[in-house]
């Protein structure tokens, strides 16, 4: 019975490997296909699902949730929406006043500062602030613009030497500003899951299982039959004792 119990372990282990939960959702196809390749260039096993809204939705294995995450997490996955110009001036708003309207203008500047820099390889987090200019009474600016720029980059992408570029973009974005007035950050992000080389090892066994559906049925059945013939064995043994 022993050898039974075990034998119901490793069946409920292997049907649990198989169990997919949701990763993200509500995702545009480019992204989805992206983030997928990504999954499936780390031995993960993900699929994509579509919703009856179009919408995308990826899953994965529960035992590979937290890799998964930090492997989306270490390549800037899944993108920030940035609003449009549509949005932050729609078209049946009532006029607003010039610091509101400058605000806006500012704010527009950051989210496309911000795109441009997430499109560089390795970038994870991009974040601007374009410092408000102070006006005197009569409304005139009177101090240059400052901006803030914030970048969390991949440790594997030597993106420390990029802050002459990213100097360039920024005064070429933002009118009027001067070189002293930028200021960057650069941190590298860190690694927060590392599977072991046992893990990987068992990964990489279960992706090439599953993705071999003659194999992964052939283990089941064998499985089972280890199983009806164990419980059978005992079965009988225990009338022949009695």
């Amino acid at each position: 019975m022993r050898f039974a119990l075990y034998c119901v372990l490793l069946l409920n282990a292997l049907l649990l490997s198989g169990c997919k939960v949701t990763l993200y959702s509500d995702l545009a196809e480019p992204e989805a296909n992206q983030m997928l390749a990504l999954l499936m260039m780390n031995r993960i096993d993900a699929v994509k699902k579509q919703d009856k809204t179009g919408a995308l939705t990826l899953r994965v294995e529960k035992a590979q949730f937290i890799q998964a995450v930090e492997v989306l997490r270490q390549n800037g996955y899944p993108r920030p929406k940035y609003a449009s110009a549509m949005e932050v001036f729609p078209a049946n708003q009532f006029i607003s006043s010039p610091e509101q309207e400058k605000a806006k203008i500012n704010y527009l500047k950051e989210q496309r500062l911000e795109s441009m820099l997430m499109s560089i390889d390795g970038v994870i987090v991009a974040r601007v602030s374009i410092g408000a200019e102070p006006a005197d009474s009569l409304g005139i600016e009177t101090v240059r613009p400052t901006a803030s720029v914030f970048i969390k980059y991949s440790p594997a992408m030597n993106l420390s030497t990029w802050q002459g570029q990213i100097r360039d973009l920024v005064r070429q974005g933002v009118a009027g500003i001067q070189d002293d007035h930028i200021s960057v950050v650069m941190a590298p992000a860190s690694y927060r899951y590392m599977p072991s080389q046992a893990q990987q090892a068992i990964q990489s066994w279960w992706m090439r299982l599953v993705q071999s559906p003659l194999w992964f049925g052939g283990l089941a059945i064998a499985v089972f039959a280890l199983l009806a013939a164990t419980v059978g064995f005992s079965i009988w043994n225990a009338r022949r004792a009695s």
